[in-house]
Order: C-alpha cells, then sequence, then structure tokens
C-alpha cells in the first residue's frame, strides 16, 4: 500500500487523532488528580515548646562545656535568677554566649563554642531578628521567652505558674525553667511587662502561659 493511497490516508489520520485523544485525556486526568505539595504549617504553641527546648539543651550543653550555668559571673551562686533570652533581659550576653561568642561582658564563652543554631524571622514571628542588637528570641507572640536557672545550685526553683504562685512559694526540683508568654500576651491590653505583679517580664497571673514543665 502507497502512501499516496487516499484509503491509507484517511486511516492514517484516523489513527494518530485517536492516539492524540488518548494523550490529551490521559493529561487531563493527570492533571485533575496532581495535588499541589503541602507546606506544613506548625501550630503556634507547638513552634514555641520546640524552640524552648531548644533553648533548654543549649544551656545544658553550655553548663556540661563549662561546669557552670551561662549566667554572668557577678550572679552565680546568688539565688534563682530569671531573664529574658536576649542579651540584655537580665542577664547580659546570654544569647550571643550560646550562639558561639564572647561577649565582652556577661556570660563569657572563651572556648567560643556554639550551642544553639537559633531560628530567624524578618517578620516578627517566632526567632531572633538579625537586625536586633540584642539578639532577643521571641516566640510565635512576639515576646522574648523566659528563663529561670537555678544558679545558686541548690537544685530547687519556685514554681512561678498561677495555681502555685501562693505566699508559701513551692519549689520544683528543677534546675532550669523556660516559658513562653502565650497567646494572650500578643494583646496589647495584656503586656508581658507592666505591672506590680510581673516577675522577669512574665506576668504570671495570665493561665495561659507555655511552661517547659507541664
Amino acid at each position: 500500500m502507497k502512501d499516496g493511497d487516499p484509503v491509507f490516508r484517511r486511516r492514517l489520520e484516523i489513527t494518530l487523532v485517536v492516539l492524540l485523544t488518548i494523550v490529551v485525556f490521559t493529561l487531563y486526568l493527570w492533571i485533575r488528580d496532581w495535588q499541589a505539595p503541602q507546606i506544613l504549617v506548625y501550630p503556634p504553641e507547638l513552634t514555641a515548646r520546640s524552640q524552648m527546648n531548644a533553648i533548654e539543651a543549649a544551656i545544658r550543653n553550655y553548663h556540661q562545656e563549662y561546669s557552670r550555668w551561662p549566667v554572668e559571673p557577678s550572679r552565680q551562686g546568688k539565688g534563682d535568677l530569671v531573664f529574658e533570652v536576649s542579651d540584655s533581659g537580665g542577664n547580659p550576653g546570654f544569647m550571643s554566649a550560646l550562639r558561639g561568642d564572647n561577649p565582652v561582658s556577661g556570660v563569657p564563652n572563651p572556648r567560643l563554642t556554639a550551642f544553639i543554631e537559633s531560628d530567624f524571622t524578618t517578620s516578627g514571628g517566632a526567632g531572633i531578628d538579625p537586625a536586633d542588637p540584642n539578639h532577643a528570641w521571641k516566640d510565635p507572640w512576639g515576646n522574648p521567652y523566659i528563663v529561670i536557672i537555678d544558679s545558686n545550685y541548690d537544685k530547687k526553683i519556685r514554681d512561678p505558674s498561677p495555681e502555685t504562685n501562693t505566699a508559701v512559694p513551692l519549689p520544683l526540683r528543677k534546675s532550669i525553667l523556660i516559658l513562653s508568654g502565650g497567646p494572650r500576651h500578643e494583646d496589647p491590653a495584656h503586656p508581658i511587662i507592666g505591672n506590680g505583679s510581673i516577675r522577669g517580664g512574665m506576668d504570671w497571673r495570665k493561665r495561659d502561659i507555655l511552661y517547659s514543665w507541664k
């Protein structure tokens, strides 16, 4: 059968149309059933707890390296120290030391050991703003995490949670506590800093604070 045969050409055209139809229909089914890759979005509470765990681990690694807690030398042995996770929130040089620097003053890190890789943010979310000279590590609601360290080594820290914030503080057999202000502290009407019930920058009366030990 020659290519010039009209019958042959007609059959060839039909065959090509059928093949093209099959290809187009198959492509349509693939596109219809295809789903875009899912971007994992972690709940703010989960992000906060993950970062709190990382901060606590870094503090313990510092202690293992230097056999002392990462607090400025003048505060060693003087009771529980409450401070924000930054370089200027009550424990100078804290964040710089954990990140591998040796601050001029405050928490020393003469071996320049890095104990943590902090998260960064430029949108006010959870992490450190690279433009912040104080390196404040903020939670998902825009407030610095709070640390309490047993800097007098008596293996007891007052439990700051509201249900135990009584006239007679109840001790926890802990060396480190990490807290996040939680979602309500995003509300300007409920600031973390500013009234007489504040201890270390945290309003202990709020019942939705996230505690590392609960």
